[in-house]
């Protein structure tokens, strides 16, 4: 009995139990070397626990905008009302980590978005083809009427994605801090770069 507890405690079963526990909640972890892991992907049903909800309110008072994944909005419907209350904006966001959805399922996604009351309407899906690419530029560029639509690919073709709906007028471009998070996103400085050579091109 205390051989079995103690093996428990073992580094190598608990990274085993928690990876098997991580994998069934459609959560996903890299090893970036031996024995050290990244989380490049936590489900929004355990982001958004009752702690999350929470700390967003916390810091409301702070923000221009919160945003909130699509699928807790049930959730994070006080969040959202109390923002609404103090005139900050809402960010209802939408990810696919796996693949880019077809332009039926995404067109659908931003009218569940605007049916909830957002200002802007993030989405951010996997890029590895062009074909991917394309069908999500066609969706940017489709006419959305009074909704701003932030757009980002993940994956091969991330960065030309970003960079390409930076250059079409995303209302949003994320860059980040540090070190990536995940596949194609570019860093604050690659990001301003960007920019100050768009704005000697346009002038």
């Amino acid at each position: 009995m205390e051989a079995a507890a103690a093996r428990r405690l073992q580094p190598h079963y608990i990274r085993s139990f928690f990876l098997a526990a991580l994998e069934r909640l459609g959560g996903r972890a890299a090893e970036r070397e031996p024995g050290r892991f990244e989380l490049t992907f936590v489900p929004a049903d355990i982001r958004n626990r009752p702690g999350r909800a929470a700390l967003l309110r916390r810091f409301l008072e702070h923000a221009s905008y919160i945003d909130i994944e699509l699928r807790a909005l049930r959730e994070l419907r006080s969040i959202q009302r109390q923002a609404r209350a103090q005139k900050i904006g809402c960010i209802i966001s939408f990810h696919d980590f796996k693949q880019t959805p077809s332009l039926a399922r995404l067109r659908a996604k931003a009218r569940t978005a605007v049916a909830a009351g957002a200002d802007i309407f993030k989405v951010a899906a996997r890029t590895d083809t062009h074909a991917q690419l394309q069908r999500l530029l066609d969706f940017f560029d489709e006419q959305h009427v009074d909704l701003a639509v932030s757009a980002m690919g993940i994956g091969r073709l991330g960065r030309v994605a970003r960079v390409e709906f930076a250059r079409r007028g995303s209302i949003l471009n994320y860059a980040y801090l540090g070190k990536a998070q995940l596949a194609g996103q570019l860093s604050v400085a690659q990001l301003q770069r960007f920019f100050r050579s768009l704005h000697r091109w346009c002038h």
